[in-house]
C-alpha cells in the first residue's frame, strides 16, 4: 500500500518541484517585461562605444583617435561589445539586446543553480524584480549585467558546485570578473582567499596561474599599449585633491540616496550580509566582502549614478539570501512558516517600491529638460537619459539616442573644428566621430588632465571632478608643439605625449613606462 500511495499520491517535495518550473517562468517573464520596458543607454556607455567604434575601424583602442588613452574601466565588456559591433555594425539595439540576454541568463542561473527550491527561487527573483538599481542597470550599456552573471557563477562555484569543480570554476569566474571590473576585488577577495586556503595544494597553484593568465595578459598589454595598467578614469576620479573627509561624507550620502530612492536594494544587501554571517565560512567570507566593498564605495565618495556601484553587492547579497532560504527549506514546520513570512515581506517590499514611495528631492536639469539630480549631485541617470534612449522611442530616429548632446556631436562632426572642449563626452563624442579631438575637462578621456588636481572654480560632484584647461594646452594639441605655459605641467605633458602618442617601442617611451610623474 505504501508503494502504491507513493506512486499515486504526490509527496510535498514532488508538488513543490512541479510548481517550480511555472513559477520561475512567470517571474522571468515579469523580469523580461521590466527590462524591456525600462531599457536605456546612459551617456557614459557611449564613452566606451566611441572607443569600440575607433577600434573596429582601425584606429586602435583609443577614445581620441590620435592618442592611446584607456577611457573604459571594463576590458572584458569592451571586448564583448567590440565583437558584437563587428557582427552587427550598430551600437544601439545590439548592446541593449546583449544586456537583456545576459541579465536573463543571470536570473535563470540564480533560480536554478543557487535556488534549488520553488520558494528560494521565487524569493530571489522577486527581490531582483523589486530592486530599482538592479533593474535599471541590467541595461544602460555599462558592464553591470556581465558582472551580475559572473558573480552568480562565482557564488555557485564556491558554495554550491561539486567539490571537484569548485576551485577551477571559482578561480576562472573570479579572474573574468576582475577583468570586467577590477575594483570588485574588494567584494570577492575574502571568499577567494578562503577557497584557495581550503583547497591548498600544488594543483591549486597550477589552477590559479592558468585561470589568472587572461587577467595578467590584459594588464601587461594595457601597461605597454596605454602606458599604465590601470584605466585613465582611475586617475581622473581617485586623484582629485578632494579632502578624504569630504569624500567619505559624500559616500555616506550615496548610501542615503539609495535608501531614499530604492526600498529593496540596500535592505537586501544588509539582509544578505547578516544572513551570510550565520552560515558556513565561505558565506561568512562573502559577508565580509560586502562590508569591504561598501567601505570602498564610501571611501571613494560613491558615484554620481544612483545605485550603480551597489548592484554587484546586491547580487551577492541576493545569492546569500536565497542560499539561506534553501537551508531553511530542509527544516520543519516552524522554518517553513518563517519562509512564508519572508515571502510575504518580500512581496510587500515590492509593492511599496512599485508605489514609488521615497522619491528624493531633485532639481530641474535645464541641460536635459528633466528632473533627475538631487542636492548632493547624485543623479537618477535612468530618469535623465531613458526618455532619450528608450528603444521604444528611438526606432524611428536616425540619431540614437536623439538628445541635445548627440545633436551637438553631429554638428561638431560637420564643422570639423578640432580640438574643442566639451564636458559631457558620451553622446557628444560618439556622434562627433574620430576626426574631432575632444578635450574632456573631467579628465576621463584625457591623460594629462586626469593627473592634474581639480579646479576650485567648479563645485565638486562625485565622478565629475573638473580640471582647469592649462594655458597653451589647446594650442599644443592643434600645433603638435608643446606651448603649455606652466613649466611643471609642460614637463608632465612631455611624458604623457611619449606614452600616448609616441611609437609603442620607442626607446624614450619604454623608459617612461616605468615612471609617469604625478602632478
Amino acid at each position: 500500500m505504501k508503494e502504491l500511495s507513493a506512486i499515486f499520491v504526490p509527496t510535498k517535495n514532488a508538488v513543490q518541484q512541479a510548481w517550480k518550473g511555472p513559477v520561475i517562468a512567470a517571474l522571468l517573464f515579469l523580469l523580461m517585461t521590466a527590462w524591456l520596458g525600462t531599457a536605456w543607454l546612459c551617456d557614459d556607455a557611449f564613452i566606451t562605444f566611441r572607443t569600440v567604434d575607433n577600434f573596429i575601424h582601425g584606429y586602435g583602442m583609443r577614445w581620441n583617435s590620435t592618442e592611446r588613452v584607456q577611457s573604459f574601466t571594463h576590458p572584458l565588456w569592451f571586448l564583448l561589445i567590440s565583437g558584437l559591433y563587428r557582427i552587427t555594425g550598430e551600437l544601439f539595439f545590439s548592446p541593449l539586446a546583449l544586456s537583456i540576454g545576459i541579465s536573463g541568463l543571470s536570473a535563470y542561473l540564480l533560480a536554478t543553480l543557487v535556488g534549488r527550491s520553488t520558494i528560494g527561487a521565487a524569493i530571489g527573483l522577486l527581490l531582483l524584480l523589486g530592486s530599482r538599481a538592479a533593474i535599471q542597470y541590467s541595461t544602460s550599456g555599462l558592464e553591470n549585467p556581465l558582472s551580475h552573471l559572473l558573480l552568480v557563477v562565482l557564488f555557485w562555484a564556491a558554495l554550491c558546485a561539486p567539490s571537484a569543480r569548485c576551485l577551477p570554476a571559482t578561480a576562472a569566474s573570479a579572474a573574468l570578473l576582475l577583468l570586467n571590473r577590477l575594483d570588485l576585488l574588494f567584494l570577492i577577495a575574502p571568499l577567494f582567499l578562503i577557497t584557495c586556503w581550503q583547497s591548498r595544494s600544488r594543483r591549486t597553484l597550477t589552477t590559479l596561474v592558468l585561470c589568472a593568465l587572461p587577467l595578467l595578459a590584459w594588464y601587461l598589454f594595457a601597461w605597454i599599449y596605454f602606458g599604465t595598467p590601470f584605466p585613465n578614469t582611475a586617475y581622473a576620479k581617485l586623484q582629485t585633491g578632494v579632502p578624504r573627509a569630504d569624500l567619505v561624507q559624500q559616500g555616506l550620502l550615496y548610501l542615503r540616496n539609495s535608501i531614499s530612492t530604492d526600498l529593496v536594494t540596500l535592505p537586501t544587501i544588509a539582509l544578505g550580509m547578516g544572513l551570510g554571517a550565520l552560515m558556513q565560512r565561505r558565506a561568512q567570507a562573502l559577508s565580509l566582502g560586502i562590508v569591504l566593498m561598501l567601505m570602498y564605495v564610501v571611501w571613494i565618495g560613491g558615484d554620481f549614478m544612483s545605485g550603480r556601484f551597489l548592484t554587484p553587492v546586491f547580487m551577492i547579497a541576493l545569492c546569500l539570501v536565497v542560499q539561506f532560504v534553501e537551508q531553511r527549506c530542509q527544516g520543519g514546520a516552524s522554518q517553513r512558516k518563517f519562509l512564508v513570512t519572508a515571502a510575504s515581506a518580500v512581496m510587500a517590499a515590492i509593492l511599496l517600491h512599485l508605489a514609488g514611495i521615497g522619491d528624493p528631492e531633485t532639481h530641474y536639469d535645464k541641460r536635459l529638460a528633466v528632473r533627475c539630480i538631487d542636492r548632493w549631485g547624485i543623479a537618477d541617470e535612468w530618469g535623465c537619459f531613458q526618455p532619450w534612449s528608450s528603444p521604444w522611442r528611438m526606432y524611428k530616429h536616425s540619431i540614437r539616442p536623439d538628445n541635445l548632446w548627440a545633436q551637438a556631436g553631429v554638428q561638431a562632426k560637420a564643422l570639423a573644428e578640432t580640438p574643442l572642449v566639451w564636458p559631457y563626452i558620451g553622446y557628444f563624442g560618439f556622434f562627433a566621430g574620430a576626426n574631432v579631438h575632444i578635450v574632456d575637462p573631467f579628465g576621463l578621456a584625457d591623460a594629462l588632465l586626469a593627473r592634474l588636481p581639480r579646479s576650485n572654480a567648479f563645485p565638486f560632484r562625485p565622478g565629475h571632478v573638473r580640471r582647469a584647461i592649462p594655458a597653451g594646452y589647446l594650442e599644443t594639441l592643434k600645433s603638435g608643439k608643446n606651448q603649455i605655459e606652466d613649466p611643471e605641467i609642460a614637463k608632465l605633458y612631455e611624458t604623457v605625449y611619449l606614452l600616448t602618442r609616441a611609437p609603442l617601442f620607442d626607446a624614450d617611451r619604454l623608459r617612461a613606462l616605468v615612471w609617469l610623474p604625478k602632478r
